[in-house]
């Protein structure tokens, strides 16, 4: 939390949640055979992983009641873009042959950006990969896909998600756009 959070100082003592790559935000119930987890969000705009809801983070813990026994509380950070994959599968060789879902998590400012880095996923010197930056402006509603692109993993995004939209629910875009080459979507 800190290392997303350096300004802010109440970051500096969390034991127990903490942001899972850059955009994820992991905030468990730490307490044996409860329901309810209690946590810090920053001064942010965080989105439910599960709903979809917007929360807004005021610098303060908030607490969570109900949380089923098979899930754990996460959030998107506002400002993220993150590539899920759309199925999953019983071995990594299948999943690697799974479509891509993109969730935009849009920050404060209507803005979001994020990677997905692609190679064969076996070889140790790899003869090709693909870097793939994304950005998103709420403004022009336009998403953006650029960076390198020499590995073909023969997978395309089949959906955007743009959550936050007006305050309103997640909307679900389908498309089907190859991660071969840069692109601009309208979203």
């Amino acid at each position: 939390m800190f290392f997303a959070y350096p300004s802010d100082p109440k970051t500096n003592s969390l034991e127990h949640q903490y942001f899972y790559g850059p955009g994820l935000l992991v905030a468990p119930v730490t307490e044996e055979n409860s329901t309810t987890a209690s946590f810090y969000l920053p001064d942010d705009i965080f989105y439910d992983y599960y709903t979809h809801e917007t929360v807004r983070g005021a610098g303060e813990v908030i607490s969570v009641t109900d949380v089923p026994y098979t899930s754990i509380p996460l959030y998107y950070k506002g400002g993220s873009i993150i590539a899920l994959r759309a199925n999953s599968a019983n071995t990594t060789t299948l999943l690697r042959k799974e479509n891509f879902q993109i969730i935009i998590a849009p920050g404060l400012d209507g803005k979001a950006s994020g990677s997905l880095y692609l190679d064969d996923g076996v070889s140790l010197e790899q003869e090709a990969t693909s870097n793939i930056k994304f950005s998103y402006d709420y403004e022009s509603s336009q998403f953006k896909m650029g960076g390198t692109f020499g590995y073909d993993a023969g997978v395309i995004i089949e959906s955007i998600t743009v959550l936050g939209r007006a305050g309103g629910p997640a909307s679900l875009v389908p498309i089907t756009a190859p991660l071969t080459g840069p692109a601009t979507l309208e979203v």
